[in-house]
C-alpha cells in the first residue's frame, strides 16, 4: 500500500476507498469503482463516482490505485463454512485412497492426544488457523471447536464466525440411562448455555459478529436420542454435521454395498480410544441422510459436512428439508482421493432445486494450507467453474448456508463492511481475461481486510 493510502480517522465518519476493480459479487464487476462505508455498513458502491477527485487525497479516503506496478481488487469478505480452527498443525496426517478414513481418524486423534491441552495453547492453535484463513481472504468462519475457544480467537481478531460446540455420544438414553447431572450431555448443555449468555447481546441490527451453534460429531459418534436430546435442550439456531463422509460410515451403519467387519472394528476401536467403550448401532434408513429423515432430525438449521456418498433421493431430501452443504475439496481429495462428483448436485432427483452449498477448508489434520482460495482453484478444476462462479461459493453462497445472504457475501448498500482489498502485479493482471480471474490467481495477495467496517488485517507494503 502506498503512504497516502490509510485507514479513515473516525469509525463514525463516513470514508470511501477505490480501486481499479470492485467485485460486488451480487452484480457485475465495476471498473475503477469505490465504496461508501457508513459505519459498520456500505453506504454506497460506485461506479467511476464522480465525487472522488482522483487527484486528491483526504483523511477519509483510501485510495488502492496509486501504485502503476499494482492491480488493485475488492471483493466481499470470503467465509468459510467448515473449518476446525483448534487442530492446527504444520503438517496433515497421513492418508491415501487406499487407506480407510477409520485409519486418518485413529492417526487425528493420536496426534490431537499428543498436543498440550492448556487453554493457552488451544487459543494458539486457533489463533495460527484465523492467520492462514484471514491472509487467504476469509474474514467469516463457520467453526466446529470442543469447548468454545475459538470464540476468544475470533474475537482477538476482529474476526467474525459462528462456533459449532461439538459433542460426541454413540450411546443411547434410556430410563435407564437419563441426561442426568453426571452425564457428558447435561455438562455439554450447561456449557452451551453459559457461551451462549456470555456473548455480546445483537443491537438487532445487521448480524451478530459471533455466535453459536452445535455440532453433533456424526451418526458413528452419536446416536439419535442423544442428537434429540442436546436439540431440545439447547434450542441452536444452528447445527454443523459431518455426514455421508465415507466408505467407514456406510458400513459402520450396515449400509455399504460389502460388509467390513474391519471397519467396524476400527471405528469401534475409535470410541474405545476416546469414549472408553463401544456401543450398537441405534440408526435406521438405507442412508445417511435417510437415518436422519427418520428420525425427524433434517431441517433447515443443519448444515452437513462433505456428503460424499450420497443417491439422487438423498440430495432431494437434503434440499426438501432446506438443509445446507459444506464442500472441502482439498480435505476431501487428501482424506479419500475424491470429492463430490459437482454435476451430481446440479439438480436433485425431481426438481431443479439443489440444496444450498458453500465452500470450506476443514482442518490442517487433511489438509497441506487453510486458503480459501486454494479450494475455489481446486473447484475450478474438478468442477468445470468458472473464476467467478468460484468467488460466489466462498462469499455469497457462505452467506446463504449461514442465512445471511441479505446482509453479508456481496457488496451493496445496507450490507455488513466485510470486505477484502487484494493486489496483483500488473504484469500478471494484465495477462488474465476477468477480473475474477485476477482475485483467484495465486500471484494476488490480501493488503487489507475489514469486518464491520474495522481493518482487522493489513497486509506487507
Amino acid at each position: 500500500m502506498t503512504q497516502s493510502s490509510r485507514q479513515p480517522s473516525s469509525a463514525t465518519t463516513p470514508w470511501y476507498i477505490v480501486a481499479d476493480w470492485v467485485l460486488p459479487v451480487l452484480g457485475p464487476a465495476l471498473p475503477n469503482g469505490g465504496l461508501q462505508v457508513d459505519g459498520s455498513r456500505i453506504g454506497a458502491v460506485f461506479n467511476q463516482p464522480p465525487h472522488l477527485n482522483p487527484a486528491r487525497e483526504t483523511s477519509h479516503c483510501l485510495r488502492a490505485m496509486q501504485d502503476p506496478e499494482q492491480v488493485w481488487l475488492l471483493t466481499p469478505g470470503l467465509i468459510n463454512t467448515h473449518a476446525h480452527l483448534e487442530l492446527f498443525d504444520p503438517s496433515p496426517v497421513a492418508a491415501g485412497p487406499e487407506q480407510p478414513m477409520s485409519q486418518w481418524l485413529t492417526g487425528a486423534i493420536e496426534r490431537i492426544q499428543s498436543w498440550e491441552q492448556t487453554e493457552q495453547a488451544t487459543l494458539s492453535r486457533c489463533h495460527n488457523s484465523l492467520l492462514e484463513l484471514i491472509q487467504s481472504g476469509v474474514t467469516t468462519v463457520y467453526d466446529i471447536s470442543r469447548n468454545g475457544d475459538s470464540l476468544t480467537a475470533l474475537a482477538a481478531l476482529g474476526m467474525r464466525g459462528v462456533v459449532a460446540l461439538e459433542y460426541f455420544h454413540p450411546g443411547p438414553l434410556t430410563k435407564e440411562n437419563p441426561a442426568t447431572a453426571t452425564n457428558p450431555l447435561k455438562r455439554f448443555s450447561e456449557r452451551y448455555q453459559h457461551l451462549h449468555q456470555t456473548l455480546k447481546p445483537h443491537n438487532g441490527t445487521g448480524i451478530a459478529l459471533h455466535s453459536l451453534a452445535i455440532s453433533p460429531h456424526s451418526l458413528y459418534n452419536v446416536s439419535p436420542s442423544a442428537w434429540k436430546w442436546v436439540n431440545h435442550e439447547c434450542q441452536p439456531l444452528r447445527i454443523h454435521t459431518h455426514l455421508a463422509e465415507s466408505q467407514d460410515e456406510l458400513d459402520f451403519l450396515g449400509l455399504g454395498q460389502a460388509h467390513h467387519p474391519a471397519s467396524i472394528h476400527k471405528l469401534s476401536h475409535i470410541h474405545l480410544k476416546v469414549l472408553g467403550k463401544s456401543f450398537p448401532v441405534a440408526w435406521q434408513g438405507n442412508s445417511p441422510v435417510a437415518c436422519l429423515e427418520q428420525a425427524g432430525l433434517l431441517d433447515d438449521r443443519l448444515t452437513v459436512a462433505h456428503a460424499l456418498f450420497t443417491s439422487p433421493l438423498d440430495r432431494q431430501i437434503l434440499a426438501d428439508h432446506g438443509v445446507r452443504v459444506a464442500h472441502c475439496p482439498l480435505s476431501n481429495r487428501w482424506i479419500h482421493g475424491h470429492t463430490l462428483r459437482w454435476q451430481d448436485w446440479q439438480s436433485t432427483a425431481h426438481s431443479n432445486d439443489s440444496p444450498v452449498l458453500a465452500l470450506g477448508t476443514d482442518s490442517r489434520l487433511s489438509n497441506l494450507q487453510l486458503d480459501l482460495r486454494a479450494e475455489a482453484r481446486a473447484a475450478c478444476q474438478l468442477h468445470g467453474w468458472s473464476e467467478a462462479t468460484a468467488l460466489r461459493y466462498a462469499s455469497l453462497e457462505g452467506a446463504r448456508l449461514l442465512g445471511w445472504e441479505t446482509h453479508l457475501g456481496g457488496l451493496a448498500t445496507g450490507y455488513q463492511a466485510d470486505m477484502v482489498l487484494w493486489q496483483c502485479p500488473r504484469n500478471i493482471a494484465d495477462s488474465l481475461a476477468t477480473p475474477e480471474a485476477i482475485w483467484l490467481h495465486p500471484a494476488t495477495s490480501v493488503q487489507r481486510a475489514w469486518v464491520n467496517g474495522a481493518c482487522v488485517y493489513q497486509g506487507e507494503v
